[in-house]
């Protein structure tokens, strides 16, 4: 995991999404990230800055559940949590989406806790107790949640949505070399497609054309290692990819891997169902080659067979 965030995100690239038909990261979603351990997802908790309106609508309904209906590879029900920070004093209000956030912190409905205390659950995440990480330079704030209402204008300003507590997040751990139990990595959800039957049908990790990509690394795995529930029937994987990107004229290009059997499945489905797709590239990807050149029509195809089959 980046110890450091970059500080950066492409508006551009939530714009396209939006001109597209696709909320990105997801719906009623700023922040999204998948706390994971060994390459194991183990939890998904959804940022919301003190300042920001609580998301309601048919979408952000049936993202929430598809969130909530996630599963790790040994079918253990993945806890969703909402979790609103506050950045003057980094406490926050904890919410339970499913059974097994209610479990983790131990009852329904909104909960105040100190930063301490979210740490803690993290941990708990891991099936581990918090280290002492102050001699690491890690110290967590104990300040309580300041009451008082969960809108209030004097909270700092982001350059971009859940920007402070993406920084935040990731001075969690230690910089230095520890023992790999003390650690707690997470990793953003770029884009999260979720079809009509309110689960999720594709994970993206998006990456600019320079960006390094490390095949295997952990937070890759837990990328792919994502499982869903339909009614009816068992666990799937989620399909999940990792896609370079370039805005340009006449449109944007798109460099993609699959991460997992389901990913090249849809991106085979997709590519198929394409008309205007070439009998090579199609070819590539029911190979499973690891990397396939698209134009920007070629990948809004993807993300529409996604949803909506």
């Amino acid at each position: 995991m980046r110890r450091h965030d970059s500080g950066w995100r492409d508006a551009n690239l939530t714009a396209w999404h939006g001109e597209h038909g696709h909320d990105a990261p997801a719906a009623g979603m700023h922040l999204p990230m998948i706390e994971y351990d060994h390459g194991k997802p183990v939890g998904v908790i959804g940022y919301l800055r003190r300042v920001d309106s609580y998301p309601g609508g048919t979408s952000v309904v049936a993202a929430y559940e598809a969130f909530g209906a996630l599963f790790s590879l040994d079918d253990v029900q993945l806890p969703f949590l909402t979790a609103a920070y506050d950045p003057r004093s980094w406490s926050f209000q904890l919410f339970p989406h499913n059974g097994a956030a209610v479990r983790l912190i131990g009852g329904t409905g909104w909960r105040p806790v100190t930063e301490y205390q979210f740490a803690q659950y993290l941990y708990d995440m891991r099936g581990r107790y918090m280290p002492d990480l102050k001699p690491y330079g890690i110290d967590f704030s104990r300040a309580p949640w300041m009451n008082g209402g969960h809108g209030n204008p004097e909270v700092t300003p982001e350059a971009w949505p859940g920007e402070l507590m993406s920084q935040r997040r990731r001075n969690y751990e230690p910089v230095s070399s520890v023992r790999m139990s003390w650690r707690n990595p997470c990793l953003d959800v770029d884009l999260a497609v979720v079809d009509g039957d309110s689960r999720l049908a594709l994970v993206v990790d998006y990456k600019a054309p320079a960006a390094n990509f490390t095949e295997g690394s952990t937070n890759m795995q837990a990328l792919s290692r994502l499982r869903t529930q339909y009614s009816g029937g068992g666990l799937s994987a989620v399909p999940a990819m990792v896609a370079q990107y370039k805005a340009g004229e006449p449109g944007w290009s798109f460099r993609v891997r699959c991460l997992n059997a389901t990913a090249r499945d849809l991106l085979a489905y997709a590519l198929g169902a394409d008309s205007s797709s070439s009998t090579d590239t199609l070819a590539r990807a029911i190979a499973g080659e690891e990397w396939i050149d698209l134009g920007e029509q070629a990948w809004v195809n993807v993300l529409n067979c996604a949803r909506d089959l």
